[in-house]
């Protein structure tokens, strides 16, 4: 099977951010927009797509794959939520080293983790696109480095991947990882909030008499 590593470059602002929203709110919101994705394939070099090129990319896909990120629960809603596209098998690497790493780091972002397992640092281009489109990226002559910094954290993330399955992480805890994401990536159930806030109220009601 073979193995994909993606990173998605999408416009982000002060209000508009993961940092203030869940994924899940982040990538259904009108104000999306993709600015480019780096893939590779396997061992092979990282490159940054536009967004019709990966679209047109992942209709070329035949058989199964395995796709890899930092953080899927952001890249792989996007993926299928924006592209109509779910891999064989989602693979998270921050999941991975929560696993593996988390009682020695504050952090699991993808620059702390890298950072540990010596595999390099995160740039810091992202910094100074926020705020604009692909257009306005583009127009400011920003579009080659954000390429550069997109491909490096997509290897980066391979680096992590490879590395923590080099030193044990389960290759069945994959497949339990695989089935949480999916929770999220392809829902198979509505939620009720009416009915939900009102069990919520009840619970609070009961613990506050109990106490």
């Amino acid at each position: 099977m073979k193995t994909i590593f993606v990173d998605f470059e999408t416009f982000y602002s002060q209000e508009y951010s993961l940092r203030k929203m869940t994924p899940v709110e982040y990538a259904l919101d009108h104000r999306f927009e993709c600015i480019g994705v780096a893939v590779a394939e396997d061992d092979g070099p990282s490159t940054f797509m536009a967004p019709d090129d990966f679209k047109s990319y992942l209709g070329g896909i035949k058989g199964k794959v395995a796709m890899v990120s930092h953080n899927a629960l952001f890249d792989m809603c996007v993926l299928a939520w924006r592209y109509d596209f779910v891999p064989t098998l989602l693979i998270d690497t921050m999941g991975m080293a929560r696993a593996m790493l988390a009682h020695k780091l504050k952090s699991l972002s993808l620059d702390s983790v890298a950072q540990e397992l010596g595999l390099g640092v995160k740039g810091s281009t992202v910094h100074n696109v926020k705020g604009m489109s692909r257009a306005a990226i583009i127009a400011a002559g920003l579009y080659p480095s954000y390429a550069a910094y997109s491909c490096n954290d997509n290897d980066l993330a391979r680096g992590i991947y490879l590395t923590l399955m080099e030193r044990g992480f389960p290759a069945q805890e994959l497949l339990v990882m695989d089935t949480v994401l999916r929770c999220a990536i392809v829902p198979k159930f509505q939620l009720d909030d009416h009915v939900l806030a009102e069990h919520l109220h009840l619970v609070l009601q009961g613990k506050a008499t109990l106490l």
